[in-house]
């Protein structure tokens, strides 16, 4: 043991080279000096405490290492295996680890007072990794506990500062409980990521593999510039529901494989990027996959599942939203408030389409993925507005809706080409334009089928009568009083 009341320790050789330590300690002095080993050092274990700790050369310990110290620096040499790895940093202390690697067989934790910082440069593998206090990076590095599937906790910031940043956990979990921001790259795999900051973003692209669970109270945010690939299921913590995930690219795809919301509701959700593709369903047939609204922003969106149900709203914009699940089987939208659309819509097999809310309104329906869906049904309790072409080759109906808008001149047809033509059956809601110069045709010309019931038509209904309005249909057409 080597101690001293206040005196610096310093050693320039190289410990334990020709026959490893059993052990290395500097003793536990109230008022420790500072410790420098300069060169390298081999023990079965080693405790080293100092005001202020320098390792320079290789450090290799069979068991436990321990280091307590207000400063500890290692120096790009001084890479690290050990058994265990224990850091103390007291109020304030700062922690320097240069680019040598960090090797640990079990658990590497820092603990100590989150008013410290740690300044990162090396990669870790280690069995498990905690860290108290708030890290920047130097360099890119890669946190690996992937041999052991051992969980990583993350206390406090963890500034990308530019550099890379890559957890591989194996089926361990990564808990951070402070934001990750500003990496060039943020890549993980994990058996779940539990996140309560409220910003992990980089530059470049964002990639987690794993469950990603919100443990937050409000906000989060990830932002990937060149794209954001999530490969799991997307929920809250349970029974909160407080927390809102916002998933933004600036000039990539936002890509979420997985469902949202089916085990634990959302707060809120936003995807915004260049183009969104979602592979499973937003919430389940029993409850909504958010307490608030979906809102989904970008000129291409695909939508792979078959439910898509928000506990408020639900927003779409961009140009083309095309539903994609694989068996043809119906797709259902359902909001607590007002469903608005502002994409034109198509899917690539024939399917039924079904969209509940309060208000409605939609930009078109179409066949530009490939098939044309079978029938459209729309259910509100306030207006339903249609601001583009409905193409379907089975029944258009609206029910329970105040009165069918039509924002411009448009065209419902449900037998486009077909022998066998849809209804288009608004019962007797009313029927308005929502400026003037609007025109409206109906065709459900087919050899069977093609039956047209609607209500009023005109400015008495409340809004501006249609400039025209035809409807052509081998059936029969019902129509309550039309003023055009």
């Amino acid at each position: 043991m080597l101690e001293g009341e206040g005196t610096p320790i310093t050693i320039t050789g190289a410990i334990g080279s020709g026959a490893r330590l059993a052990v290395f300690d500097t003793g536990r002095a109230t008022a420790p000096g500072s410790v420098n080993l300069n060169g390298s050092l081999k023990s079965d274990a080693t405790a080293i405490t100092g005001n202020t700790i320098a390792l320079g050369g290789a450090v290799d310990v069979s068991g436990a290492l321990r280091l307590n110290g207000a400063g500890i620096t290692l120096a790009n040499a001084a890479t690290v295996s050990a058994d265990s790895l224990n850091i103390l940093l007291p109020l304030s202390g700062t922690l320097v680890i240069g680019t040598g690697a960090l090797k640990i067989g079990n658990a590497l934790i820092q603990s100590g007072a989150a008013s410290g910082s740690i300044a990162l440069g090396a990669s870790v593998t280690a069995g498990s990794v905690s860290v108290a206090a708030p890290v920047a990076l130097t360099q890119s590095v890669v946190i690996d506990t992937s041999a052991a599937s051992g969980n990583v906790q993350i206390a406090s910031a963890v500034n990308g500062a530019g550099n890379g940043l890559t957890f591989r956990l194996g089926s361990g979990d990564l808990t951070a409980s402070a934001s990750i921001p500003g990496a060039s790259s943020l890549t993980a795999s994990a058996g779940n990521f539990r996140l309560a900051g409220t910003e992990y973003s980089a530059t470049g692209a964002v990639s987690l593999t794993g469950n990603l669970i919100l443990n937050g109270t409000g906000s989060i945010a990830i932002r990937g510039g060149t794209g954001i690939t999530i490969t799991g299921d997307v929920d809250d913590t349970a029974s909160t529901n407080d927390s809102s995930l916002t998933l933004v690219s600036t000039s990539g795809t936002v890509q979420v494989n997985g469902n949202i919301g089916a085990t634990q509701a959302l707060a809120g959700l936003v995807l915004d990027g260049s183009a969104i593709v979602v592979t499973g369903d937003i919430g389940t047939t029993s409850k909504a996959g958010t307490v608030g609204g979906i809102s989904l922003s970008a000129p291409t969106i695909r939508l792979d599942g078959v439910l898509y149900r928000a506990g408020t709203t639900v927003t779409v914009a961009g140009q083309r939203l095309t539903f994609a699940e694989a068996s043809g089987s119906p797709v259902e939208i359902r909001a607590g408030g007002s469903v608005a659309i502002g994409t034109a819509m198509s899917t690539t097999l024939a399917r039924d389409l079904s969209i509940k809310g309060t208000s409605i309104s939609l930009s078109g329906v179409d066949n530009q993925a490939g098939q044309y869906f079978q029938g459209v049904s729309l259910t509100g309790t306030g207006a339903v507005t249609l601001a583009g072409s409905v193409g379907i080759t089975g029944d258009f109906a609206v029910s329970g809706a105040t009165g069918v808008v039509i924002a411009s001149s448009l065209t419902i047809d449900t037998c486009p080409g077909g022998a066998m033509a849809g209804l288009v059956n608004l019962g007797s809601i009313p029927v308005s334009a929502s400026a003037t110069g609007v025109d409206l045709f109906i065709d459900t010309r087919a050899d069977t089928g093609g039956d047209i019931s609607f209500g009023a038509v005109g400015s008495s209904v409340g809004g501006q009568a249609l400039r025209s309005l035809k409807a052509n249909s081998l059936g029969t057409v019902e129509i309550g009083r039309a003023h055009v």
